[in-house]
């Protein structure tokens, strides 16, 4: 990753006339060292709490808990509430992944008053059950080897060996 590491910045002057790509330039530079400073001071993985539980009473889904990820593009990822997350009609060697991700830049009005409208980009996350680990960048929160369609998700007995339909958290980075 340190190939992509930014060597140059936008050096301000007085009179600088600084337009949307200027601004664009000096801000992406800043995100681009504190995604190289969360990259290399924590490494890529769960930073705070993200347990994935079973639902109460036990059944088809899981919930994630709130907590703080990075992902392997150094992105700070952060879950403020639990999620239900759905296990589907998926079975067999099952990953629970979490992936950063980014809308695409839309207009919103200003505040009563403000100037004009804003464009936004919006950073947040998706949940995935998938039966095989991408190539692409992601987290994996935990792994459920289940063995039918509809067979309930239950926490692991014994966290060191979980069995079938337990919720396995040993490939947490």
């Amino acid at each position: 990753i340190l190939r992509d590491y930014p060597t140059k910045r936008v050096m301000p002057y007085d009179g600088m006339a600084v337009t949307a790509e200027v601004w664009e330039d000096a801000m992406a530079h800043s995100r681009r060292l504190l995604q190289y400073h969360a990259l290399l001071q924590h490494g890529c993985g769960i930073v705070a709490g993200l347990e994935v539980v079973a639902s109460d009473p036990s059944d088809t889904s899981v919930y994630i808990r709130p907590g703080a990820a990075v992902a392997p593009s150094g992105s700070l990822v952060v879950i403020t509430e639990p999620v239900l997350q759905p296990m589907g009609a998926a079975e067999g060697n099952l990953h629970l992944v979490l992936v950063y991700a980014e809308s695409e830049p839309a207009y919103e009005r200003a505040a009563a008053g403000g100037p004009g409208e804003r464009m936004w980009v919006n950073s947040g996350y998706y949940v995935e059950v998938i039966t095989e680990l991408p190539d692409g960048p992601c987290i994996e929160l935990a792994r459920i080897r289940r063995s039918s369609k509809t067979a309930t998700i239950f926490n692991a007995g014994n966290p060191l060996h979980p069995g079938e339909d337990e919720i396995d958290l040993r490939s947490r980075r």
